[in-house]
Parts: structure tokens; C-alpha cells; sequence
């Protein structure tokens, strides 16, 4: 027996949302390392709904602010950064 749902519900639209895989968590709290001044920050977010492998940040993130995605565990917050895009 197969069964097949189609779940709706309220669309999303002009949200902030960040891969999955550059989210830390630490004491069930999420953070990331936001760029600035190619530098990383360690920024702690509050995320939402996650779809695939993106997730919805409702605080910490701005529109066009920038997160690492990549090595995240060779960081700490202040080091200098080399940006690759």
C-alpha cells in the first residue's frame, strides 16, 4: 500500500536562509561565522523552517550578510579570513 499527502502550508517569501551545513550548534543554541571585514564572527542566529538543505535565520542575519560554509571547524571568532567565491 502506498500512500501519497501533499502538506501545504503559509509560503515563505523575502526570508534570509543559509545552507544547513554552516550552522553550529553549541548548548541548544545555533550559530554562525558571519564574514565582516574578512573576518569571522561567530554570530548566534535563531533559525526557522528548514527545507532540503536550506534554513530560514528569523534573527542574527541580515539580507546580504555573508556566512562561512566550509571548514567551519578551523575557526574561531575574529580569524582572518581568505574569501574564495
Amino acid at each position: 500500500m502506498v500512500a501519497v499527502a501533499e502538506i501545504t502550508g503559509p509560503e515563505l517569501s523575502s526570508v534570509i536562509a543559509i545552507p544547513k551545513n554552516s550552522i553550529l550548534e553549541e548548548n541548544e543554541r545555533s550559530y554562525v561565522f558571519k564574514v565582516l571585514d574578512e573576518r569571522a564572527v561567530y554570530t548566534e542566529i535563531v533559525p526557522g523552517v528548514t527545507i532540503n538543505e536550506m534554513v530560514e535565520v528569523k534573527d542574527g542575519l541580515k539580507s546580504g550578510d555573508r556566512v562561512v560554509t566550509t571548514g567551519l571547524n578551523l575557526l574561531v571568532d575574529g580569524k582572518k579570513l581568505k574569501i574564495v567565491e
